[in-house]
Protein backbone atom coordinates (compact mmCIF):
# COMPACT_ATOMS: atom_id res chain seq x y z
CA UNK A 1 0.00 0.00 0.00
CA UNK A 2 1.43 3.45 -1.21
CA UNK A 3 0.56 6.27 1.76
CA UNK A 4 0.02 9.46 -0.04
CA UNK A 5 2.43 12.40 1.80
CA UNK A 6 -0.25 15.06 1.10
CA UNK A 7 -3.35 13.76 2.91
CA UNK A 8 -2.04 10.10 4.32
CA UNK A 9 -4.51 7.82 2.76
CA UNK A 10 -3.26 4.19 2.32
CA UNK A 11 -3.77 3.79 -1.69
CA UNK A 12 -3.18 0.77 -4.04
CA UNK A 13 0.34 -0.09 -4.52
CA UNK A 14 -0.39 0.04 -8.85
CA UNK A 15 -1.69 3.60 -8.52
CA UNK A 16 -0.41 7.06 -10.01
CA UNK A 17 -2.31 9.34 -7.76
CA UNK A 18 -3.98 9.82 -4.71
CA UNK A 19 -7.71 8.07 -4.51
CA UNK A 20 -8.52 10.93 -1.95
CA UNK A 21 -7.16 14.30 -3.11
CA UNK A 22 -5.29 13.43 -6.43
CA UNK A 23 -1.91 13.96 -5.16
CA UNK A 24 0.78 11.92 -7.92
CA UNK A 25 2.41 9.23 -6.09
CA UNK A 26 5.18 8.14 -8.01
CA UNK A 27 7.05 11.63 -7.54
CA UNK A 28 10.62 11.85 -5.13
CA UNK A 29 8.98 13.60 -1.75
CA UNK A 30 11.72 14.98 0.59
CA UNK A 31 11.14 13.55 4.61
CA UNK A 32 9.62 16.73 5.59
CA UNK A 33 7.48 18.31 3.15
CA UNK A 34 4.57 20.93 4.01
CA UNK A 35 1.77 18.33 3.49
CA UNK A 36 3.02 16.82 6.30
CA UNK A 37 1.87 19.17 9.07
CA UNK A 38 -1.65 18.53 7.86
CA UNK A 39 -2.70 15.62 9.99
CA UNK A 40 -3.69 12.15 8.03
CA UNK A 41 -7.58 13.16 7.69
CA UNK A 42 -6.95 16.63 6.03
CA UNK A 43 -8.79 16.66 2.70
CA UNK A 44 -7.76 20.48 0.75
CA UNK A 45 -10.94 22.27 -0.10
CA UNK A 46 -12.83 21.11 -3.19
CA UNK A 47 -14.05 24.20 -5.72
CA UNK A 48 -17.52 24.96 -5.64
CA UNK A 49 -19.41 22.84 -7.79
CA UNK A 50 -21.12 24.88 -10.76
CA UNK A 51 -23.73 22.91 -12.79
CA UNK A 52 -23.67 23.15 -16.38
CA UNK A 53 -26.09 25.73 -17.82
CA UNK A 54 -28.81 25.02 -20.17
CA UNK A 55 -28.55 26.45 -23.44
CA UNK A 56 -31.37 28.55 -24.58
CA UNK A 57 -32.77 28.51 -28.19
CA UNK A 58 -33.88 31.75 -29.54
CA UNK A 59 -37.11 32.08 -30.40
CA UNK A 60 -36.75 33.13 -34.40
CA UNK A 61 -39.76 35.73 -35.16
CA UNK A 62 -40.67 36.82 -38.38
CA UNK A 63 -39.53 39.63 -39.80
CA UNK A 64 -42.96 41.03 -40.21
CA UNK A 65 -45.00 40.79 -36.97
CA UNK A 66 -48.24 39.03 -37.47
CA UNK A 67 -50.41 40.78 -35.43
CA UNK A 68 -49.21 44.21 -36.98
CA UNK A 69 -50.69 42.55 -40.63
CA UNK A 70 -53.52 41.47 -39.16
CA UNK A 71 -54.52 44.95 -37.66
CA UNK A 72 -53.73 46.62 -41.42
CA UNK A 73 -56.12 43.96 -42.96
CA UNK A 74 -58.93 44.91 -40.81
CA UNK A 75 -58.69 48.28 -41.19
CA UNK A 76 -58.52 48.28 -44.87
CA UNK A 77 -61.12 46.00 -44.81
CA UNK A 78 -63.36 48.18 -42.60
CA UNK A 79 -63.04 51.31 -44.64
CA UNK A 80 -63.68 49.28 -47.86
CA UNK A 81 -67.28 47.94 -45.92
CA UNK A 82 -67.62 51.97 -44.30
CA UNK A 83 -66.85 53.11 -48.02
CA UNK A 84 -69.65 51.12 -49.65
CA UNK A 85 -72.15 51.73 -46.84
CA UNK A 86 -72.44 55.38 -47.29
Amino acid sequence: MKQCPRCGYFNQDIANYCARCGFYLNQYTPTFSYYSTYPPYYTPPQPPYYPPQLSQKKVERPAFPLYALILGITAVLTAVILATIR
